[in-house]
């Protein structure tokens, strides 16, 4: 009996460890992913809030011109030669 009472397991987990590896990369790429698109997201965002930004201003722009010009239509002559 005494030479069957010691069992021993070896287990070779190099190619799990490569594959623990490989996802650890895999894992820092996709991070680094979301984070580029998530900035990407972000300046869109801010892109589309400074158009907005800037059509309104070119509206108030248009409008205000327009007042003028009706005001200037308006005018009696002799006031606009000075």
């Amino acid at each position: 009996m005494s030479d069957i009472d010691k069992i021993s397991l070896c287990v070779n987990t190099s190619e799990l460890e490569k594959g623990m590896q490989e996802l650890d990369k895999f894992r820092k790429a996709a991070q680094g992913g979301a984070g580029s698109a998530d900035e990407l997201s972000q300046s869109v965002d801010e892109t589309h809030r400074r158009a907005e930004e800037l059509r309104k201003r070119l509206t108030d722009s248009e409008s205000a011109t327009k007042k003028m010009s009706v005001l200037r239509t308006n005018w009696h002559p002799r006031f606009l030669n000075r």
